[in-house]
């Protein structure tokens, strides 16, 4: 959507772009609008009315409107945007009107000028897919302190196998149940319970037995066995014991 804008000669300008509704909305609350000419910005979801958008200032006209996706320039010719939302009847609808109307009038622009684009998450203005990509978690945090999952001294397959955990994304029973693959839920191991990633890692009774092995071969304490790092380290032990390291 950035380069529909800024390079329009690409080769498949004019055709549909293969964008979800949350991208649309994620592109129009993150760019701002100056309005020129106003062929390329939309009248309905650009942010281009003195840093408002005509569809949260109108909502309930906007669905109710028979051309969503008309430009500036189109919509004001002869204010043409007022016939698509005709007839306007109810209070909501005429205060919402008056609200749009009194809003398009403070607008000024040059029509001897092209639309202009900026991109809110940058310095310079320039879209950039870091900025968008970062944008979509602000304000949120990370649950699980992976750091130091990445910085420990092991195998890459084990760095990811233990990150894969984590997330709990490895293709234990119930993973493979959720895609629709056909498995035996039980645990092959213990044989006793239903495979899970709690149960794989820390529960079944087979494994708690090889973690009691290790733990006493290499001295370490049973008590650091449902965690990751332990984990890591025992497999860096065993590489260093078998002269892999």
């Amino acid at each position: 959507m950035w380069f529909q804008w800024r390079d329009p000669d690409r080769a498949w300008s004019g055709l549909d772009v293969p964008c979800t509704k949350d991208d649309i909305d994620l592109f129009h609350a993150s760019t701002v609008v100056t309005v020129g000419n106003g062929a390329l910005a939309s009248f309905w979801y650009s942010n281009w009315i003195n840093g408002s958008v005509a569809r949260f200032i109108a909502p309930s006209l906007f669905v109710k409107s028979k051309r969503k996706n008309i430009t500036v320039q189109r919509a004001l010719l002869d204010n043409k945007w007022i016939s698509l939302i005709s007839p306007v009847s109810e209070a909501t609808e005429i205060k919402e009107f008056v609200l749009l109307w009194e809003a398009i009038q403070e607008v000024s622009r040059e029509l001897d000028r092209a639309d202009e684009i900026r991109w809110r998450w940058t310095s310079n203005g320039e879209y950039s897919s870091k900025s968008a990509y970062l944008a979509q978690f602000h304000g949120s945090h990370a649950k699980l302190k992976l750091n130091p999952i990445w910085k420990a001294k092991a195998e890459p397959k084990c760095r990811f196998f233990a990150w894969t955990l984590l997330h709990r994304k490895i293709l234990t029973a119930n993973n493979l149940q959720k895609r629709g693959w056909n498995n035996d839920p039980i645990c092959k191991l213990c044989k006793q319970e239903p495979e899970t990633v709690d149960h794989l890692a820390k529960r079944c009774t087979f494994l708690k037995s090889v973690w009691g092995c290790l733990c006493s071969w290499f001295s370490l304490p049973l008590a650091e066995f449902g965690s990751l790092l332990f984990y890591l380290s025992l497999v860096e032990a065993v590489q260093i014991e078998s002269g892999e390291r």
